[in-house]
């Protein structure tokens, strides 16, 4: 319901299925499996010059743009150059002109974390100054999830999934549905454990994450987020700050 075109499929207009036909390992299959290509939402964007498609193109499925991943690095993509430093991309993305921000985003290849959470500081740093003096309209947060491909010939990702899976969080209280996520897990053999914080308002008004400075240390288990652990079954609450491991014996006595 939420798509910009009529008749557009919701989960593969067919560029997905085309990459993949052929070799379900290809690493282009991964990637546009995983959401790294341009959003149909932006596909007509003037900003791209002659890389920019029609709804019509879209659908016929020969836009360029979800054949390939929108890289921030590329030398021949349509940014019309590489996009290599934090300041680069909050110039390009979040400046006033640019239509569909969120949408427009170039994306951050996995061996580039460290330029990807430059970025979004820098993209942080950039809102709440503005926010300081006064500027609303223009200024949504970026994206800033990590995507991972699940599916056939995923290899490694994998493991690199549990690795990185620290926990789930739920910022305004309700957090019946990941207690259900988390028994699911835990019938899988996987202790996953559940956190509860407060983020009150919506930004930049009132906000508690105002409060956030990107460049420094932040205790969110005091005021006023007061960060909170579940335990994987979704039964009696402990404080975070004891909690000395991540995993079935989580908190400290």
């Amino acid at each position: 319901t939420n798509c910009p075109f009529r008749q557009q499929q919701q989960y593969d207009q067919g560029y997905c299925q085309e990459a993949c036909s052929a070799d379900p390992h290809d690493e282009l299959c991964h990637q546009l499996a995983a959401g790294c290509s341009h959003s149909s939402r932006d596909t007509a964007n003037p900003d791209f010059g002659t890389f920019a498609c029609s709804g019509s193109e879209f659908l016929q499925g020969s836009c360029e743009l979800c054949q390939r991943p929108a890289w921030c690095d590329e030398h021949d993509g349509p940014y019309g150059g590489p996009i290599t430093e934090p300041q680069q991309w909050v110039d390009r993305f979040m400046a006033a002109r640019v239509q569909h921000k969120k949408s427009h985003q170039c994306k951050f290849r996995r061996t580039e974390k460290d330029r990807f959470v430059r970025t979004a500081h820098a993209a942080m740093s950039h809102l709440k100054q503005h926010w300081a003096n006064g500027w609303v309209s223009g200024a949504p947060l970026p994206w800033n999830e990590v995507n991972f491909y699940s599916g056939p010939g995923m290899g490694d990702l994998y493991p690199a999934f549990w690795r990185n899976l620290v926990g789930f969080v739920t910022m305004h209280g309700d957090d019946g549905e990941l207690a259900r996520v988390a028994h699911r897990f835990q019938a899988l053999g996987l202790d996953v454990p559940t956190f509860r914080m407060r983020v009150d308002g919506n930004p930049p008004g009132t906000s508690s994450l105002n409060w956030w400075q990107p460049h420094r240390r932040w205790d969110l288990t005091g005021h006023p987020h007061f960060l909170r652990l579940v335990s994987s079954n979704g039964g009696q609450m402990c404080d975070a700050g004891k909690c000395t491991s991540v995993g079935g014996n989580c908190c400290a006595p």
